[in-house]
């Protein structure tokens, strides 16, 4: 399947849910981009991902059921290898996770594997390659338990309310007796 004018190079790709993700690390000034394909099509839906570093040297790709996982080589001097995640469905929204991986890089390789992202680095300078690894990210439920109690620690009602809206208690207000 042809990507496009101005030949994207794939420098990396991942499968995941029915879909293949391959990741062009751009270069000479272009935004680093996923092409998606979902199985059964042949076009590819490109995201240019602007929430990533620009000028980025090396990357690789890994997925899992819930997210995609970047991670990269930043031009800084000396090379920082990073990891970025975002879910399936939200590409360009790229989140750092957890803390540099490895510095000086010069190369690196990711896989997801047992809720764990593995990433073997190739220092900058000459020396053995190294194995790091993340915990993946767990999706964030959609609601929160809310549990009513008295004053005195009794449960009163537990109710579900969606993440970012405001409780509310779900019968009439208790008193105190006088």
């Amino acid at each position: 399947t042809d990507l496009g004018a101005g030949g994207a190079t794939v420098n990396s790709a991942a499968t995941a849910n029915h879909n293949t993700y391959l990741l062009n690390m751009g270069g000479n000034g272009t935004t680093p981009s996923i092409y998606t394909y979902t199985q059964g099509t042949t076009e590819a839906k490109k995201t240019e991902i602007t929430t990533l570093p620009q000028n980025l040297t090396a990357g690789s790709i890994a997925a899992d059921d819930n997210f995609v996982y970047v991670s990269v080589v930043t031009s800084a001097n000396p090379g920082e290898a990073v990891t970025y995640y975002a879910p399936h469905n939200d590409l360009n929204n790229m989140k750092k996770l957890g803390a540099t991986v490895y510095s000086p890089a010069g190369k690196v390789s990711s896989t997801v594997m047992n809720s764990k992202v593995y990433n073997a680095v190739t220092p900058a300078a000459m020396g053995a390659m190294d194995l790091r690894e993340h915990d993946t990210v767990t999706p964030e439920a959609d609601t929160v338990t809310v549990t009513w109690k008295d004053e005195d620690g009794t449960v009163l009602k537990t109710t579900q309310v969606k993440k970012g809206e405001t409780p509310a208690y779900p019968d009439t207000m208790p008193s105190k007796p006088d």
